[in-house]
């Protein structure tokens, strides 16, 4: 084994560890508060055992079996529905988690049953998703007018590259040199996520040397709330913005009840109201219906929408719209 494969091999095998610390850390940061956490240790797991078992075949320290191909095609293909939710769950997208995971399962099925031992299927199959998560990202922040989030953009980066990597390797198949270029690509985004994190703990630490919290009051509530418009998010919880003002729950609970006379839901549920008017004021969404800016606001049904918006305004959604877009009914012409 000359040195480039002993560089490869050395290479992916740290790219697998530091994949294998991210999933660790990204697990226990989020666990209970927040399905993104759990859902990035996810993927960074699967990515942990595919670098290893790829560059163990690669370079010949394992010989291929079945067995292990087969996990190999696995792994590749759970990775499409949690690259799917881990996206969905960044952009505040909903998606069923069912609807998700079958395609990736009935492909699992039928290679089974074929008993296909070539990659290539899943990959092509893992491509589907991450090209069905970008189309389905582009529609919603066309619809909400967010601007992408950079953990967003990230996560496409990396698998784009990784994509990149794959099509590659299967198109010359032939070349030694490509032997190693998937688990390498993996290993070098493995990398760049650490020494992302690292350099923000780092700077998160200087700041917090030198700078104290600020006293906990209700504008602090509400930045916490707004910040990535994090209110939009249907299972927000007091815990979420606890976590994010970097207070106890009891703590933000009482302020939000000291200062506005209300729990935290009505503190939240103003928020999305708000966000819900300017969506039935504007020109631009006439044609969306009252569900469609009810899920878009955060709300979980058009039923709880309706009673937290007429309760806050008094007048229901339709005649809020209607005094802006009905002004026949508005001077009793019609």
């Amino acid at each position: 084994m000359n040195i480039y494969y002993l560089l490869a091999l050395a290479l992916g095998i740290a790219g697998a560890a530091n994949l294998m610390v991210l999933s660790f850390g990204f697990t226990l940061a989020g666990w209970r508060k927040n399905t993104l956490y759990p859902l990035a240790g996810g993927l960074a797991l699967i990515g942990a055992a595919a670098v290893f078992i790829v560059s163990m075949q690669n370079f010949g320290v394992i010989e291929n079996s079945a067995v292990l191909e087969a996990a190999e095609a696995a792994l590749t293909l759970a990775a499409g529905p949690l690259f799917y939710l881990l996206f969905a769950a960044i952009i505040k997208m909903k998606a069923r988690v069912g609807a998700v995971i079958a395609p990736a399962a009935a492909a699992a099925f039928i290679f089974a049953a074929m008993q296909w031992s070539d990659i290539r299927p899943a990959v092509l199959v893992q491509i589907a998703y991450s090209a069905a998560a970008a189309i389905a990202g582009w529609r919603r922040l066309q619809q909400t007018n967010m601007r992408p989030p950079l953990a967003a953009l990230a996560l496409l980066s990396g698998a784009a590259a990784l994509h990149m990597a794959q099509i590659t390797r299967m198109a010359l198949p032939d070349i030694a040199m490509l032997s190693g270029v998937v688990p390498l690509t993996l290993s070098a985004v493995a990398f760049a996520v650490v020494a992302f994190a690292a350099r923000r703990l780092a700077n998160g630490w200087v700041v917090a040397s030198h700078q104290r919290a600020p006293a906990l009051n209700i504008e602090r509530l509400r930045s916490a709330l707004t910040d990535g418009e994090a209110y939009l998010q249907p299972d927000y919880r007091l815990a979420d913005l606890a976590a994010a003002a970097k207070v106890s729950p009891a703590a933000a609970s009482a302020t939000i009840n000291r200062e506005t006379g209300g729990g935290f839901v009505r503190f939240l549920n103003r928020e999305r109201l708000t966000a819900a008017r300017r969506l039935l004021a504007s020109p631009e969404e006439t044609e969306t219906s009252i569900e469609a800016v009810a899920l878009l606001s955060g709300f979980r049904s058009r039923s709880a929408f309706y009673r937290a918006f007429k309760e806050e305004y008094g007048v229901s959604p339709a005649s809020v719209r209607c005094v802006k877009y009905c002004p026949d009914k508005e001077n009793g012409t019609n």
